[in-house]
């Protein structure tokens, strides 16, 4: 293996049209690094601001009790209950695990996600997935349409 590589690594090295095509190669990798190292420069430099870290954690901690307040609410419209902590750990791990999966909006993944946590805590399987159902429904596929009507009355106005 380590003889394999030494001996592709002279044959670059030795065939000019090898060693063109190699270091051009190396240098568009080298200004792709230098450019996502400084895009990710420019990011990090908000972790030396507290305030703006503090409304980073913030916006997100309420995102997820937002989100959790909705779920418990879908959830109430079929007649269970549930503790804001557990809806809030649900849709946490959900949130994580969906944006894990190379899924677009972790469409699927999510709803068997959210059918299985709320399965855990004590909820019949049929309230659970319809639960999830109704969550999905209201939280991202009935978002866009929404989005588009407005949109749509935006550039009518030309506000955008």
């Amino acid at each position: 293996m380590l003889a394999l590589a030494l001996i592709s690594l002279i044959v670059v090295l030795i065939v000019p049209r090898l060693r063109h095509r190699y270091v051009s190669r190396m240098r568009s990798s080298w200004a792709a690094f230098v450019e996502q190292a400084s895009n990710a420069r420019g990011a990090l430099e908000v972790l030396r601001h507290p305030v703006k870290v503090g409304q980073m954690l913030g916006g997100n901690l309420g995102g997820q009790v937002v989100q959790a307040i909705v779920l418990g609410l879908c959830l109430a419209a079929f007649g269970q209950t549930a503790a804001l902590s557990q809806l809030i750990l649900i849709n946490t791990a959900v949130s994580l695990f969906a944006g894990l999966m190379p899924v677009p909006g972790g469409m699927g993944v999510a709803e068997a996600g959210y059918t299985a946590g709320l399965q855990a805590i004590g909820i019949e399987s049929s309230v659970a997935m319809s639960t999830a159902i109704a969550f999905r429904m209201v939280t991202f596929y009935l978002p866009p349409i929404w989005g588009s009507v407005a949109m749509r009355w935006l550039r009518r106005r030309q506000y955008v």
